[in-house]
């Protein structure tokens, strides 16, 4: 499951398992995911229990895509913030992605999904800028209004598709829904019904992605 399926209807403010889930006719992936959670629970049954667990955006850990890409974006002059980066988010370090879905495998209900997700918010421009800092570049000083930002998105979305271009575009509505508002999800539930706590803290996780960055030297 994704935590990003949220996204789409009102801002993703104090949310949890009892909001609905969208469907992005303009986000393949998020769409998909909102399929597969609806039916995956959906065929729980007495002989064989199925459930959901939505971590956010999942980072670090030896093969970080995440961080990869945005740093890969800094690198060619395309990173930029969305309305100065100043929207709260919840993230999901591979580690507690991994420790929920052990938990839920052990205690979970059929036909429940439940959120897994770091300890506490942090602002996007927070969050990319330590990443950043671990892969020894600067953080983003460029930022666009969310207006703006969706704007390019689409126009850019439209000319790959319109011309064949390989690849992704560099921005897509997608990004920009995830990263221009806020995002701010409970895991109570997780917490109460399968006594999920984050196994590593976001500054653990930093320190540890600039040693390991060090050592590959």
């Amino acid at each position: 499951g994704a935590a990003g399926c949220l996204v789409g209807g009102k801002p993703v403010k104090d949310a949890d398992e009892s909001w609905p889930l969208q469907e992005l006719t303009y986000s393949p992936y998020f769409r998909s995911k909102t399929i597969a959670d609806h039916a995956v629970r959906a065929a729980t049954n007495p002989e064989f229990a199925t459930f959901v667990v939505r971590p956010g955006v999942i980072w670090g850990g030896r093969d970080d895509a995440f961080t990869r890409s945005i740093a890969e974006a800094t690198r060619a002059g395309k990173m930029m913030l969305i309305d100065g980066g100043k929207h709260s988010i919840v993230t999901s370090h591979v580690d507690n992605t991994v420790r929920g879905i052990l938990l839920a495998l052990q205690k979970g209900v059929g036909g429940e999904a439940y959120f897994v997700f770091d300890e506490g918010t942090i602002r996007t421009r927070d969050f990319f800028g330590r990443l950043l800092r671990t892969q020894g570049l600067e953080a983003p000083d460029r930022s666009i209004p969310y207006g703006v930002a969706w704007t390019m998105a689409s126009l850019a979305e439209a000319a790959w598709k319109v011309f064949h271009r390989p690849g992704s575009p560099p921005v897509n509505r997608e990004l920009v829904k995830l990263t221009g508002g806020p995002f701010v999800v409970s895991d109570r539930k997780a917490r109460a019904e399968l006594g999920y706590a984050p196994v590593i803290s976001r500054e653990a996780a930093f320190e540890a992605m600039v040693e390991s960055a060090a050592a590959a030297k």
